[in-house]
């Protein structure tokens, strides 16, 4: 057999905020930087994550396709069928769809410590690969008898050097993320958001620039045509936002934990905003409590009886904070409170409530993975060829 016989691994990340896609965005630049030279690498997705795949320029292929439809999925079977390994980044859906059907499967899990229960089979997969946050340890044990081979790795981060450029003291980066997904709705507070940016007199000589993604990215950047403004909306490759967020002097961010890692890497001021999505929800209440010196609203801080049970199922969660969220929006009074928050952390310097010294982890997830995925899965084939 010829030993340069093409070769496919096949990425799917679920097209729920950026964290997912960002996350294997990094896996597949370390894994590609490996990988021997008669292999490609093939996107499979939707949404805001093929949005992100695209501007990346990492994949030999890309392919449209809803990869939580079983219809849309049995029609790419045969392209499944080609693939030395098919990884999955926290669609529990495509991955069992592909380990039943015998095709090599690893599993990443980005949102592991808020799960409550296990829906799906991850019993044949070949490995379930967990971003550490918190409560992970106890989540594996219990679900043990789920799982195949669960291995817990660092934050899937891209942990290079912290740039060296000179801090832009005028510039304001805001990070809204992925925004649309198939779970969520595009958040009406991002258009009183960029309202808000263009209109307060603080910020008349600032360079605010926002990124983000999805159909609400553009929709805010259909309004801004209407104005001449200091703002600027895009929605940035990978490698450009990394770039904004060096040399930013504030950052405004959605409390995704990519996002929250990321400016704990970079030590950034930043503000998280309020919560979109159940995940944000739960991940926001725990870094509030847990480190001070961030800077966030929270739905709990405009009003105590927002809150809800940390252990209902996503599809709950996400309805209960739909439901907090229209109340927040219909009240004058909260939303007052929220640009109140946010004006104070813009007012005043936080360097002296930075983060720790070092950050806490000396290798990112992607690159454990990747090393890993090399040694017990690539060579072993290679070898075999």
């Amino acid at each position: 057999m010829n030993s340069y016989q093409k070769k496919y691994i096949i990425f799917d990340a679920i097209a729920f905020c950026f964290g997912p896609i960002s996350s294997t965005l990094n896996l597949v630049k370390e894994l590609k930087s490996r990988l021997p030279s008669n292999y490609e690498v093939i996107f499979i997705g939707n949404g805001t994550s093929y949005q992100l795949a695209k501007k990346s320029q990492l994949f030999n292929q890309l392919i449209s396709c809803n990869t939580l439809s079983l219809a849309e999925l049995n029609l790419k079977l045969d392209l499944f069928k080609k693939a030395t390994l098919f990884i999955s980044n926290t669609n529990a859906f495509s991955a069992e769809f592909a380990s039943k059907r015998k095709i090599p499967t690893i599993y990443i899990d980005t949102l592991f410590w808020m799960w409550d229960k296990l829906s799906n089979d991850f019993t044949k997969v070949l490995t379930y690969y967990i971003e550490d946050f918190h409560c992970t340890d106890y989540k594996i044990d219990k679900f043990r008898s789920k799982i195949s081979n669960p291995k817990i790795v660092a934050p899937l981060i891209e942990m290079q050097q912290i740039s060296k450029k000179p801090i832009n003291p005028n510039l304001l980066l805001v990070n809204l993320g992925g925004i649309d997904s198939d779970f969520t709705k595009p958040p009406k507070l991002y258009q009183l958001l960029l309202e808000w940016f263009m209109e307060i007199p603080m910020l008349k000589n600032k360079q605010i620039v926002i990124a983000g993604g999805g159909k609400t990215i553009l929709n805010l950047k259909k309004l801004l045509k209407k104005q001449n403004s200091n703002v600027e909306i895009n929605c940035y490759s990978q490698n450009d936002y990394i770039n904004l967020l060096g040399t930013a002097r504030k950052v405004i961010s959605s409390p995704g934990v990519h996002s929250f890692y990321e400016t704990f890497f970079h030590n950034k001021d930043v503000f998280f905003l309020l919560p979109q999505n159940y995940s944000q929800y739960l991940q926001l209440k725990y870094i509030s409590k847990n480190f001070p010196q961030v800077k966030s609203c929270h739905q709990l801080m405009l009003d105590e009886s927002f809150s809800i049970s940390p252990n209902l199922s996503e599809e709950e969660g996400i309805k209960k904070l739909d439901e907090i969220n229209q109340r927040i929006l219909s009240s004058d009074q909260y939303i007052k409170q929220f640009f109140t928050i946010l004006e104070n952390f813009l007012n005043f310097d936080n360097i002296s409530s930075k983060w720790q010294k070092s950050f806490p982890y000396k290798k990112s997830g992607a690159i454990e993975i990747a090393e890993d995925i090399l040694n017990s899965y690539i060579k072993q084939e290679v070898s075999h060829v």
